[in-house]
């Protein structure tokens, strides 16, 4: 069930950029690229490059022809084509091109007088360096990054350069052991949004992430802990999944801080604070489950457990049907998989546990149960545990 709502993060100091953001300036102010013969190109290379400068995703012949151009232009010292070699090196790594970005990138953080490009493309160096694992590389080109951002006439975007070079720079120190250095440096990030960015940008979420997740390394789980609950005090943004994923990040290290009850806080308030916009998707049954499982484990909180799984029963029942019709097709079966999952966990939960010695729920166990499973060479095995349940508590 884990795979389903798998939860992502860029923590890594992914870029900030989209393709092309940085080389998206006016169409008409790029120059039309000059071929050997001083001709200008034919119409397939020109509507590759409006592509590339929109923002478009060209496939990886036109990225490939057009580098040719771009390259040539360089070699002839016809033009300097800074942006498009930028965005066509963006265009690249974001189609899985099978080309060397990384020689474009260097190309333009070399010899461009576009501070802002330099410190993108810089920017994108250190990304690629830490990726394979060269930290010290990745460490100089992060710093060339943001020396260029002070260089840079002050910006929204350059903003958004500085913050991805810092939060990949701080990810580079904490990779190579020196996490305290990386806690420290990450900081910066964090003032530059603070300042700079909307506080539901998502860019803000990411960085308190990695925040804590640095802070986690160096031993302060306490601020880790800090950092988690104001982001879950901030409610669910766009997908559910991920806020459930923060909120279960959460709750284990509010559990090895504050002990069950300090898990059993953290999940309460999420589902209660947020249980109508969470149970539009099938995450809420992610949640659901772990506050069970805390439930069982708390003094006293096994009959709020078996009344928890009995909702969570009647959620699927519910919602499976809309949730299954809104899933990608590639992830339908694995959905259907997990829920059921989830349905066989609440069955277990209210025959070990059930402490209120209330038939509906043993009868609610069965049922679901016989629901759940397709085979109905099952069945007989099923009705025959359930008979033997209901005459055990026949009073005699």
């Amino acid at each position: 069930m884990r795979n389903i709502w798998r939860f992502t993060l860029l923590f890594a100091g992914a870029a900030l950029l989209g393709t092309g953001v940085v080389a998206a300036r006016k169409w008409h102010a790029v120059r039309q690229p000059v071929q050997a013969d001083g001709s200008f190109p034919d119409s397939f290379m020109m509507d590759s490059l409006r592509e590339v400068l929109e923002g478009k995703a060209p496939d990886c012949q036109r990225i490939t022809a057009l580098s040719v151009q771009a390259l040539r232009a360089y070699e002839f010292s016809t033009d300097r084509w800074d942006n498009l070699l930028f965005a066509l090196a963006e265009a690249a790594e974001n189609a899985g091109c099978e080309l060397d970005a990384r020689e474009w990138y260097a190309l333009v953080a070399a010899q461009t007088r576009d501070p802002v490009l330099r410190a993108a493309a810089s920017m994108h160096l250190g990304h690629i360096e830490r990726a394979g694992g060269g930290y010290q590389a990745a460490e100089t080109h992060y710093r060339r990054s943001m020396a260029a951002c002070d260089e840079a006439a002050p910006s929204l975007l350059i903003d958004q350069v500085r913050i991805s070079a810092i939060n990949g720079l701080s990810n580079t120190l904490a990779a190579a052991g020196k996490h305290g250095e990386a806690l420290a440096t990450h900081r910066d990030a964090l003032d530059i949004a603070a300042r700079r960015l909307a506080p539901d940008d998502p860019t803000s979420r990411v960085l308190l992430l990695n925040q804590a997740r640095l802070a986690e390394r160096t031993g302060d789980d306490r601020q880790a802990l800090d950092i988690l609950a104001e982001i879950l005090r901030q409610g669910p943004r766009d997908d559910p999944r991920d806020y459930v994923e923060i909120g279960i990040r959460t709750h284990r290290l509010a559990g090895r801080v504050e002990g069950v009850r300090g898990s059993l806080r953290i999940l309460e308030s999420m589902w209660d604070e947020h249980f109508n916009v969470l149970r539009q998707s099938p995450a809420i049954t992610r949640l659901g489950m772990e506050l069970v499982r805390v439930r069982l484990k708390a003094p006293g909180q096994a009959p709020r457990a078996c009344d928890l799984a009995a909702q969570l029963i009647a959620l699927v029942g519910e919602h499976e049907s809309a949730w299954l019709a809104s899933a990608v097709s590639a992830e339908r079966s694995q959905l259907a998989g997990a829920l059921r999952e989830v349905r066989l966990s609440c069955v277990s939960t209210l025959q070990s546990y059930s402490l209120h010695n209330n038939d509906s729920y043993i009868d609610l166990a069965f049922m679901t149960w016989l629901d759940t499973e397709p085979e109905d060479t099952q069945h007989d095995l099923i009705l025959a545990q359930w008979a033997r349940e209901k005459q055990r508590r026949t009073p005699r």
